[in-house]
């Protein structure tokens, strides 16, 4: 289990990711963590983000991965797929979006947990970066291992501080 926020939150993330605060710098309310798999390039990203207005859960992630998008800029996002489930005891969204900017293209796998609680959303973002450009025919089974690295945080992480939610 890796202590993330201090310590105020554990969670299995693969020994391939190195944690990102060791050499640039992460915003308080992210946790941030690079490594390659399948070799490809791979960024792991854990958000505490303010709740958004949203009926369903995949209503409050479509809001939080299009303001990602517009932060990021692309010259273009295609959404592949959009799913919900329960993990964890967690009804979880799913969103896989392949994101064209100048630099090239990336996959974007997004999850989010509504921690209604600690009135905070948990995003789980995964972003894989395709080194030439090209994407797999089969999207859904190529990017399987990405797709674990996310369900292994969702199925193993655990608040262990809630101070960290300052719900005040």
């Amino acid at each position: 289990m890796v202590k993330l926020y201090g310590g105020a939150m554990t969670a299995e993330i693969p020994s391939v990711f190195v944690d990102a605060s060791k050499f640039r710098p992460v915003p308080d309310t992210q946790e941030v963590f690079v490594g390659r798999v399948n070799n490809e390039d791979v960024s792991l990203i854990i958000d505490l983000l303010e709740p958004v207005e949203a009926e369903t859960p995949i209503e409050a992630l479509t809001a939080h991965a299009d303001e990602v998008h517009r932060l990021s800029s692309p010259e273009k996002v295609d959404t592949i797929e959009v799913s919900s489930q329960v993990l964890n005891g967690h009804h979880v969204a799913l969103r896989d979006d392949v994101v064209v900017t100048k630099e090239g293209t990336t996959v974007i796998l997004f999850c989010l947990i509504q921690l209604k609680q600690y009135k905070t959303d948990l995003l789980i973002t995964t972003v894989v970066q395709q080194r030439d450009g090209e994407l797999p025919d089969d999207i859904v089974s190529d990017f399987s291992e990405a797709r674990a690295v996310i369900r292994g945080f969702v199925e193993s992480y655990k608040v262990i501080d809630p101070r960290l939610f300052k719900t005040s």
